[in-house]
């Protein structure tokens, strides 16, 4: 009877611990997985946000290039494109932000800030303030697309 109760007792903490074993790791395999959903989830959602902000910046290209393409010496051209390319600019910045990275806010901004500043020399009519931005435009433009 002594040898049936040893055995029982044996069999009983063999399953036991084959159980715990078991648990413990489908327990570490299952949040090791749910971790790389999470981040697999953030990196799509980061990717999304960049292209979203990509498309912005863009678009304000675009629109700053047809814009200095209707300026000549006695008329500013259609200043609708301008103001067209300072809100999608904006909205590039408003986008950098949710990134989380401080160097393509900053470089965002500057972007925006740099577009704003060929508005307000347009609409002041200073044409020399804005011959000097539009020289510098391309510059501009290759520190956002180095970045990105």
């Amino acid at each position: 009877m002594d040898k049936e109760l040893a055995e029982i007792i044996d069999t009983s903490i063999k399953i036991g611990l084959g159980a715990l074993i078991t648990g413990i790791s489908a327990f570490y395999l299952n949040r090791q997985k749910h971790n790389h959903e999470l981040t697999k989830a953030t990196n799509a959602e980061l990717r999304s946000t960049m292209k979203e902000m990509i498309t912005y910046i863009e678009n304000s290209e675009t629109l700053v290039n047809r814009f200095t393409a209707t300026v000549d010496k006695d008329d500013i051209g259609d200043i609708e494109l301008l103001v067209n390319a300072e809100h999608e600019a904006y909205q590039a910045r408003g986008l950098s932000h949710l990134l989380n990275d401080p160097g393509i806010s900053d470089k965002v901004n500057k972007y925006a800030l740099f577009i704003e500043n060929i508005y307000s020399a347009a609409v002041a009519k200073e044409m020399d303030e804005y011959d000097a931005l539009i020289s510098q435009w391309s510059e501009h433009r290759n520190v956002i697309y180095k970045l990105l």
